[in-house]
């Protein structure tokens, strides 16, 4: 159910026709990742005029697509998802290695992965597209220098060859400086980057009445201004990228809060509007937990931030059996869960 950036997905893959690599850059909270994988990859699977009257890729609809985050580990995460159908482990690592040593290695494991698809199935402009979301946890999360610059040289020499491989990436743009580190990456943004900005007042319009169309719920008169008025939207203004989570939010909240099948003004007001609807839950679900569980809530948060050293905070990702409470509990066993 997205809406509202139907033309900048018929732009995006106006730019997929010329070029094997695409970089979506823009600030937090600007919709990056939505735009590409609720917009770019399901535009590309079907067979659907888009916004601007043209189709799809040739072929998009038989490609296989490959999605990741970097992690601190983004050769392992590439390796293990292009070996998705192998049962071997053995391919897995034997991949692994090669990407850590040889910057083709990418190009030429995609090459002969689409040769074995089409002997059985013959196709014609077949493809693999690599979506690598969040690309900016290569600097957040992985801090070898050495597995950063393979990861990059992987990606770049598969698209800048007449090879098969078609990368797009999902970049804050205030990583700016940590990809000019490398030469190549910095060329390659220059050229291939697509900077996009907040919604217009028009596109949130559709965000938010589109589905709630489609499941038939109906908004009170007013309440779509509200929130469009709440979130900066007005003359010749466009809302701070970052506002786009906080309406999700507030949209939620407010419909759990409607009245039969309609979403009211009142519900909204209740909610703590767009502004205050996060903080709002959140303060709610933090004084139902114990004194001992809201010590536990305040470390978890602290390890799934990444802070900051000239740029923005950034979420990191911790694996379960790491999130323990001093001691060596398990958090979820404290949650009784």
């Amino acid at each position: 159910l997205f809406y509202g950036r139907e033309q900048l997905t018929a732009e995006l893959l106006a730019h997929l026709r010329q070029h094997h690599l695409l970089a979506v850059v823009g600030a937090s909270g600007s919709g990056k990742s939505s735009l590409v994988r609720a917009g770019l990859v399901p535009a590309l699977l079907k067979s659907e005029p888009l916004a601007d009257g043209t189709m799809p890729l040739e072929g998009s609809t038989r490609w296989p697509i490959h999605i990741m985050t970097p992690t601190a580990h983004p050769l392992k995460v590439l390796a293990a998802s292009l070996t998705r159908d192998n049962e071997s482990v053995t391919a897995t690592t034997t991949l692994m290695d090669d990407l850590a040593h040889d910057g083709r290695s990418l190009d030429l494991y995609v090459s002969r992965l689409l040769s074995r698809r089409a002997s059985t199935t013959p196709t014609t402009n077949d493809c693999l597209l690599l979506v690598v979301d969040q690309f900016e946890e290569l600097f957040t999360l992985c801090h070898e220098k050495s597995e950063q610059k393979s990861f990059v040289d992987n990606l770049l020499t598969a698209t800048e060859s007449t090879g098969q491989t078609r990368v797009v990436l999902t970049l804050r743009a205030d990583f700016y400086a940590q990809c000019a580190e490398f030469d190549n990456l910095r060329t390659a943004l220059e050229r291939y980057q697509r900077y996009i900005g907040p919604m217009s007042a028009e596109e949130l319009r559709l965000a938010i009445e589109e589905p709630a169309r489609l499941g038939s719920w109906e908004f009170e008169s007013g309440l779509v201004d509200e929130l469009l008025s709440d979130i900066g939207v007005g003359v010749n203004r466009r809302p701070e990228p970052g506002a786009l989570p906080l309406l999700s939010h507030a949209l939620l909240e407010t419909w759990k809060r409607r009245r039969g099948r309609m979403l009211t003004l009142a519900g909204y007001v209740e909610s703590g509007k767009v502004e205050g609807a996060i903080a709002q839950t959140a303060d709610q679900v933090y004084k139902q937990l114990s004194p001992q569980q809201q010590v536990i809530t305040h470390n978890v948060f602290v390890r799934l931030t990444e802070f900051g050293e000239g740029t923005q905070d950034t979420r990191r990702r911790v694996a379960l059996r790491n999130a323990t409470k001093r001691g060596g509990m398990p958090i979820l066993t404290i949650f009784g869960r």
